[in-house]
């Protein structure tokens, strides 16, 4: 076996992730921040400075990133995955969360930063409020990094102010007067426990559609190392913040929603399928161009009278707002193996959610989802999403039905569906 030891990539600053992301997907081998240098022209390596060393660890805890599941899913890429693994300086992690409902994607990160071999403790503040001051002074002594998960920004449009941290707060350590009683005496002056520089503290932004310029103010009124996104825009959050943003897209757990033997392409598996269609989720304005609106009140309709087998999670499975009636896990995994197509589309602000990676991790499943224009179609760009290959995509009601219909009743379809 050869081994690649060095190389060089030459090319755009502002598209490096990209280019990494997809050295790794041509190869199989996801790679490190630790693997490589990011060098400007005409510029000196800043590797030995403070920031740089702080950024470079704090990556290296999120080195899961390019997809755990999928590295190991074959025995040549297993033993790069442990190689890689076996590299990985352990890291005390404190996961610092605040009273959320219960949201599946909120905690999913945790479980497999401790599979690498990191030791993960969750604090969670007793409200709201956050936690008192200077008590993630005492809570974080000995961690090597806080992270802010998915749960600290919970907020949707109207919902109540963010909870700082006064530990990581750039002012903390600014000079205050405490009025302590001790011994019928009083101390008139001290300064606040400050965490800023000695633990660096790691964002993970949530719900990017909704009070984005006060969630941008959060992150610069607080000691960030680095910060990161599931939205496109995060190079954009970058220059809006000083703080380095990293783009991470929502992933899939293959071993839900993978079947056990993938059908092959040249052979047909109608007769499995129950459905030919599934949609199950949230209908909202604020969803690019309310395409799941339109779609259910006037596309659905049109389709069943053409006699589609359609699912939609029985009553209430598709809700108008922001709840809906949640369909059981395994339940919504075996009903979207059995559907022919699957439809997905871009949430507020453009993002694209966990049912774009889900539907196509099945190996039965066809998704169907709108296109995008200009700006917006970094998006689809930086997950490599390609239209005809990965996806089938529409512009239009009419186009949708076209589509849904061609990939499920005609024959001449059916094996560029599989």
């Amino acid at each position: 076996m050869r081994t690649l030891s060095r190389f060089a990539f030459v090319g755009l600053l502002d598209n490096w992730s990209w280019t990494v992301h997809q050295f790794g997907r041509r190869f199989g081998v996801p790679l490190l921040p630790s693997d490589y240098k990011v060098l400007r022209a005409g510029s000196k390596s800043r590797s030995s400075s403070p920031r740089q060393k702080m950024a470079e660890q704090t990556l290296r805890a999120f080195s899961f990133a390019a997809d755990d599941a999928l590295v190991s899913a074959t025995s040549d890429s297993l033993g790069v995955h442990r190689r890689l693994q076996s590299q990985q300086t352990q890291m005390r992690i404190a996961w610092l969360e605040i009273p959320h409902y219960s949201e599946g994607y909120y905690d999913a990160l945790q479980q497999p930063l401790s599979r690498l071999g990191h030791r993960v403790d969750e604090l969670r503040a007793p409200t709201q409020r956050g936690f008192g001051p200077g008590v993630l002074a005492t809570k974080l002594r000995g961690m090597d990094i806080a992270v802010v998960g998915f749960g600290w920004f919970p907020q949707e449009p109207g919902s109540g102010p963010f909870t700082r941290l006064h530990e990581f707060q750039r002012s903390c350590a600014a000079s205050h007067r405490v009025r302590l009683e001790a011994a019928g005496e009083f101390e008139s002056t001290t300064r606040r426990a400050c965490l800023c520089g000695t633990v660096p503290l790691v964002v993970i932004l949530n719900k990017e559609y909704a009070s984005l310029a006060d969630k941008m103010a959060w992150v610069r009124e607080h000691c960030v190392a680095a910060a990161f996104s599931v939205h496109h825009d995060a190079p954009t959050f970058a220059q809006m913040t000083g703080v380095d943003f990293h783009h991470i897209p929502f992933g899939v757990d293959f071993s839900r929603f993978a079947r056990g033997q993938r059908a092959e392409a040249g052979r047909a598996v109608s007769d499995g399928y129950a459905y030919d269609l599934g949609f199950t989720g949230v209908i909202r304005p604020d969803q690019t161009a309310n395409w799941r609106y339109r779609i259910w009140r006037s596309a659905w309709p049109i389709l069943a009278e053409r006699g589609l087998r359609l699912y939609s999670g029985g009553e209430g499975g598709v809700g108008l707002g922001r709840r809906h009636k949640s369909v059981g896990p395994k339940e919504y995994v075996a009903k979207m193996q059995a559907s022919k197509v699957w439809l997905a589309t871009t949430g507020p602000a453009d993002l694209v959610g966990t049912r774009y990676s889900e539907i196509m991790a099945t190996g039965t499943t066809l998704c169907v989802c709108n296109r995008l224009h200009g700006n917006a179609t970094a998006a689809y760009a930086r997950l490599g999403l390609v239209e005809g290959r990965h996806v089938v995509m529409f512009d239009s009601l009419e186009e949708f039905v076209e589509v849904v219909t061609n990939y499920t009743r005609r024959p001449e379809y059916e094996r560029r569906r599989l």
